[in-house]
C-alpha cells in the first residue's frame, strides 16, 4: 500500500509540474514571438527575460518527464535521474536565493541605469525604447525614473512636455505642455510618481508570498528527492508491487 501511494503520490506532482512546464514553455514562445513590451528596461547583452523564462521552462518540463515516466514505469534510471535533477535545481534555487538577497542593491542600481538609459532615449517617434517607456508608465501608473520631473532632463520633452503615457487619462498630446503648468494643474492631469520605486514597491509587495512559496516548493522537492531514491532502490531489488 505505501508503494502504491507513493508512486500515486509522485505521479500526480511532477504531472503537474510537467503541464506547467509546457505552459511556461508556450508563453515564453508567445513573448519571444511578439516581443518583450519591457524588455529594454531591463536587459544588458544579450540575454533576456524570455530566454531565461524558456529555459526555466524547458527544466521545469525535464522535470516533470523525468518524474512521471520514473513513477509509471518504476525505472531505476529514470528516477535516479529525476532526483539527480531536482537535487541540482534545489542547489540553484539556494545559490541564486543567496546570490540576489547578498547582490540586490547591485540588482536595483542596474534596473535604474537601464530605465534612465530608456528615458534618455525616449524620442516620441514609437521604436522599442518608447514603447517599453510608453508601456511601462501605463502599466505601473508613473511618469519617468525618479518623479516626472526626469523628463525635464531630456531632448525629447524640451522643459515642456511629458509622453501621452504619464496621463491619468491617456489622450494624444496630452502631455503636450505639462511641465509648464502649476503643480496643482500637474498633479490633476499626470502620475507624478516615478516607475523605479513603483516597481520596487511592486515586487517588495509580493515578496512575502514568493518566500512562502519558495519554502514550500523546497520541501515537495525534498520529499520527491526522497520518495524517488527510495523507489528507484526498491526496483533495483524487484521490491515494488
Amino acid at each position: 500500500m505505501c508503494d502504491c501511494v507513493s508512486k500515486l503520490f509522485l505521479f500526480l506532482l511532477n504531472f503537474v509540474i510537467f503541464a506547467l512546464g509546457v505552459a511556461v514553455v508556450a508563453l515564453a514562445g508567445v513573448i519571444l514571438a511578439k516581443g518583450n513590451e519591457f524588455q529594454q528596461l531591463f536587459v544588458e547583452g544579450e540575454v533576456s527575460v524570455p530566454v531565461v523564462i524558456l529555459i526555466a521552462g524547458i527544466c521545469v518540463l525535464l522535470i516533470g518527464f523525468f518524474g512521471c515516466c520514473g513513477a509509471l514505469k518504476e525505472s531505476p534510471c529514470l528516477l535516479q535521474t529525476y532526483a539527480v535533477i531536482v537535487v541540482v535545481l534545489l542547489l540553484m534555487e539556494i545559490v541564486g536565493a543567496i546570490m540576489l538577497l547578498v547582490n540586490f542593491g547591485a540588482v536595483k542600481d542596474g534596473v535604474k541605469k537601464e530605465m534612465t538609459k530608456a528615458v534618455d532615449n525616449y524620442s516620441g517617434t514609437g521604436n522599442d525604447t518608447d514603447k517599453a517607456i510608453d508601456g511601462f508608465q501605463k502599466e505601473f501608473k508613473c511618469c519617468g525614473v525618479s518623479n516626472y520631473t526626469d523628463w525635464t532632463h531630456t531632448v525629447f520633452s524640451q522643459k515642456e512636455d511629458v509622453p501621452d503615457s504619464c496621463c491619468r487619462q491617456v489622450a494624444t498630446d496630452c502631455g503636450k505642455g505639462v511641465l509648464l503648468l502649476s503643480p496643482k494643474e500637474i498633479e490633476e492631469k499626470i502620475h507624478e510618481d516615478g516607475c523605479f520605486e513603483n516597481f520596487i514597491e511592486g515586487i517588495a509587495s509580493i515578496n512575502t508570498g514568493l518566500g512562502i512559496a519558495a519554502i514550500i516548493l523546497a520541501i515537495v522537492q525534498i520529499v520527491c528527492i526522497s520518495c524517488a531514491c527510495t523507489m528507484a532502490k526498491k526496483a533495483k531489488r524487484g521490491e515494488l508491487v
